[in-house]
Parts: structure tokens; sequence; C-alpha cells
């Protein structure tokens, strides 16, 4: 697993009593990457919004980025201190309420356990995210490859990773991974087809036409939630079959031995006679 990346550090300012980030500029020099909340907003006790009445990205890019998280969720079930959202809100500046992007998908390997409840803060989960995704649509796919590229890789994100929903991009997986220089460099595919996260310690694949993920540790290609419904539902059908089959098994051993008995009480009839 990569090291994870050192959040922005923070110094007094005489103006404001209280901390603020020396990037104070960051939010302005990536102006277009910042995520814009739609009317009417939902905001914490400390005024960031963190829920807006934005229409959704389209069905296909929703059960994706489900599916995404949840493979995530399954690779680090065992590590509660792992932050895994989609769709969350993340303040990257303490006191800039501007200074948010919105990810489909991101990965956090945080100093605080079960954080991030309404958005991510990087001042108060102590680190940026070290993996994101994002999933393009026509909209915002050029924000995706261009400007989101250009921030996150600024906050020192370890790994960057763009599934085109488009077929606008020359690839439909594209991983970007971040050089001892800070700098962006594109993950190669393997010639089996597949892109290696690094921090994840996951596979990013196509199957049948959909970006899957495979556990590095199983082998195994995780399940989506409807994969994984129909094989329960499989594995409780497979269950009553076989209870079924001894219940069945149980009445002919007990038929067999009425029958058994009934035939000794006939013979010992016989030799009474």
């Amino acid at each position: 697993m990569q090291a994870k990346a050192t959040p922005a550090k923070h110094t007094t300012s005489p103006d404001r009593g209280s901390l603020a980030p020396v990037r104070a500029t960051l939010a302005a020099q990536h102006a277009n990457a910042l995520y814009q909340f739609v009317p009417p907003v939902v905001c914490d006790e400390e005024g960031y919004p963190y829920e807006d009445s934005a229409v959704s990205e389209g069905d296909h890019h929703f059960r994706l980025m489900c599916d995404l998280r949840q493979a995530a969720e399954v690779r680090f079930e065992q590590s509660p201190a792992v932050v895994i959202r989609s769709d969350m809100a993340l303040y990257f500046e303490e006191g800039n309420r501007a200074g948010v992007v919105v990810p489909d998908l991101f990965v956090a390997f945080s100093q605080t356990a079960g954080g991030a409840e309404l958005s991510y803060k990087v001042w108060e989960e102590g680190t940026v995210p070290a993996f994101v995704l994002e999933i393009t649509s026509k909209d915002n796919w050029r924000q995706d490859v261009g400007a989101k590229r250009r921030l996150y890789e600024d906050l020192g994100i370890a790994e960057y990773w763009i599934i085109d929903l488009t077929g606008r991009l020359a690839k439909p997986i594209t991983g970007l991974r971040l050089g001892p220089d800070g700098v962006y460099r594109e993950i190669e595919e393997h010639p089996s087809g597949v892109w290696l996260s690094e921090v994840l310690g996951v596979e990013l694949l196509m199957l049948d036409g959909e970006c899957r993920v495979r556990d590095l540790q199983t082998g195994d290609v995780v399940p989506t939630y409807l994969e994984a419904h129909a094989a329960q539902r499989q594995a409780e059908a497979a269950q009553q079959q076989a209870e079924a089959a001894q219940r069945q098994a149980e009445a002919a051993r007990e038929a067999a031995e009425a029958r058994v008995a009934e035939l000794e009480r006939r013979l010992a009839d016989a030799e009474r006679r």
C-alpha cells in the first residue's frame, strides 16, 4: 500500500485568530474543479454545505458508483479506520466553504475512526484521501480529465482513477499514480487487461462491458449487490432442497423401519402358533 498523502499544514492567521491553510489560494487556483452546490442547500453546524438538490448523473452512473463503493467496503471490511465515501463533499481548506469537490468515490486512511458523517474535512481527518475515482458523463468528462486531475495532483492524492462511460477517452479505465516528484503518471495496463491499484490492493478490469474490482488477496472478482443477492438466494434454495431431501430420506427410513417391525411382529406371531 502506498504511503498516505499528507494534508496541507496550518498556521495561525492574525486577522482571523484561528487556523488557516498555508495554501490559502489552492481553491482559487483550481476554481474550475470546484463543486457548486445547487440550492436549496443543507449545511452542518459550522456552515459547511453537505447536501443539495443536484440531479443525479443517471442510473448507469449511480449503479456503477454503488457497486465500486461496495467493492471497496468488502476489501476493507476488517479495517474500521478506513473511510470509504461516495458522492460526499470533500473540503480541503479550513475556513473556505468554496474549497470543495464531490468525488464519485474516495478512500482515505483517516487518523480518526468512524468520521466523515456529513462531509470529509481534511483538517479534521488528518489526511487527504489516498484514492479518488470519478465516473465520466457527457457533461463533466472534460473537468474529470483536466481541472480535477490538476487539483487532485496538487492535493497529493496518491491515486486518481477515471472510469469513462462516454466513450470519449482512449481507454475505459484510466489510472494515475502520484510520483516522487508530485506529478501524476498513468498506470500501465497489464497485458491481461487489468490495472493495479497499489493503494487499495485490488485490480480494476472490464468484465462484460462493466468496470469491476478483483481482490488480490482472494483472486476473486468482488460481486455486485445484485450478484451477491442472487448468489444468496441460490444458496438458500439449495439449502431448502437439501433439507427437503433430508426430510424425504428420514421419512423413507422411518417407513422402512416400520415395515421391518411389522415383519418381525408377524414372524413372532407365526412362531407362537
